[in-house]
């Protein structure tokens, strides 16, 4: 069996990538990976933040089900629930995983299923962290076995501290001391601006996420290097993708969580597979269809929990999306006193705010940036979507495993203050 290496790049847009035509070159071995693999340009995160997507790409189960969809290290994947590395330790794989965010660690349970497990404790960005890990592992791993390695990546999440940013920003400028130092949660509570910023405030913003961005393709080929050192490169499965983008006042506001629109759900799955050349995939699919569709390529029987579909058919780099079935792509946020949720089926999309009851339906043909909300002029669109949400993940919400709650242990919360979140961000 070919061995697995699952990139997890967080806060990535897949619009800042050269591979979809960004005028800045700051991915160029990402995009050469890109040129060589399986890549679906409809890609969707189930969550438009960390801990609730990742949870749905490990166990193929909606936000409502698995339940790791709050703050708190209390908030976790149960133990009863079968994860991706399970899975796959379970055929006769090794895992090892090492994430630099906070929210995929010990505490929030997703070290299960790994044989080797370490998650950063500073909570700060240093994407070379991943990189000696993988690099250590290695060089302890029994070669005996095929291997799942996950790595998970923090930057470009906020704040954008990039050291060398400088090309990046020439003839750029901003008066704000927040905007310059790429500190975004100083920008933001909540969701809303603390405080008007303009479109050069955002360009500022924007060079300084990419410059993230850069930093870690960087890192990336020191990863891929290091795959055909060991040997393994003609071997090896390469994913790439990202948990959730990112907010550029595209909806009024900055960073992500909060809303559903495309931005902060649209992500890269890139499938780099030895012998399989090179395509795009243009159907729709969502973190809940990886897991089936890996274990599918891999000849192992997904577990029957799993609510996601298997992809295969769209992995032989000739297929058009017309060998599956068609579903909808939904996601969810319930976090920090919200309760939003979201379907796309199509070309129409509904975003549903359950506490405020208001609707807002889209057709993303004819108005890609969300800018035209039709739901008033289209109630029975509105109610098949609204039944299909209903349908999926309004009654997933009893299905949830019985988890601890409780406040957030303050090694934690030090530390998700410290990129961001919790009230009072510091970022």
């Amino acid at each position: 069996m070919p061995n697995v290496v699952l990139i997890v790049i967080d806060t990535l847009r897949p619009d800042h990538l050269g591979m979809n035509g960004h005028s800045r070159r700051i991915s160029p071995n990402l995009d050469s990976l890109a040129a060589e693999a399986v890549v679906f340009e409809n890609w969707y995160a189930n969550a438009p933040w960390t801990k609730p997507s990742v949870a749905s790409l490990f166990t193929s189960l909606w936000p409502p089900q698995h339940g790791a969809d709050q703050e708190t290290s209390a908030s976790r994947l149960a133990e009863s629930l079968i994860s991706l590395p399970e899975a796959l330790r379970e055929a006769g794989y090794v895992t090892a995983g090492f994430s630099e965010n906070p929210h995929v660690g010990r505490k929030t349970g997703f070290a299960q299923g790994f044989d080797s497990f370490e998650n950063r404790r500073r909570f700060a960005s240093n994407r070379t962290w991943v990189l000696r890990h993988a690099q250590r592992w290695f060089r302890e791993r029994s070669a005996t076995a095929p291997f799942f390695l996950y790595l998970h990546f923090l930057d470009p999440h906020g704040p954008y501290t990039d050291p060398d940013a400088a090309d990046l920003l020439v003839g750029l400028a901003t008066s704000n001391p927040a905007v310059a130092a790429g500190r975004i949660g100083k920008l933001v509570h909540n969701g809303e601006l603390v405080a008007p910023i303009n479109p050069s405030d955002v360009r500022v913003l924007e060079a300084l996420y990419d410059a993230e961005i850069r930093g870690v393709d960087r890192v990336l080929a020191r990863v891929f290097a290091l795959l055909r050192r060991e040997g393994v490169w003609d071997e090896t499965i390469v994913v790439v993708t990202s948990d959730h983008g990112e907010e550029f006042l595209d909806h009024g506001s900055l960073k992500h969580g909060y809303s559903l629109y495309e931005e902060a759900l649209h992500v890269p799955m890139i499938w780099r597979i030895p012998g399989t050349a090179g395509s795009r995939v243009d159907a729709f699919a969502q973190h809940v269809d990886f897991a089936p569709t890996l274990l599918d390529r891999l000849g192992i029987e997904a577990p029957h929990e799993f609510r996601g579909r298997s992809l295969v058919a769209l992995l032989s780099g000739n297929a058009s999306g017309s060998e599956i079935p068609k579903v909808p792509v939904m996601a969810e946020s319930t976090w920090r006193g919200i309760d939003r949720s979201a379907v796309r089926d199509g070309r129409f999309k509904l975003i549903v705010d359950a506490r405020t009851g208001r609707r807002q339906l889209f057709d993303l043909e004819a108005d890609p940036a969300e800018a035209h909300d039709i739901a008033a002029s289209e109630p029975e669109r509105v109610a098949r979507l609204e039944a299909l949400l209903d349908s999926q993940m309004r009654q997933s919400a009893g299905t949830r495993p019985g988890g601890a709650t409780g406040e957030v242990d303050p090694e934690t919360e030090r530390g998700l203050r410290a990129i961001g979140y919790l009230d009072g961000d510091s970022s």
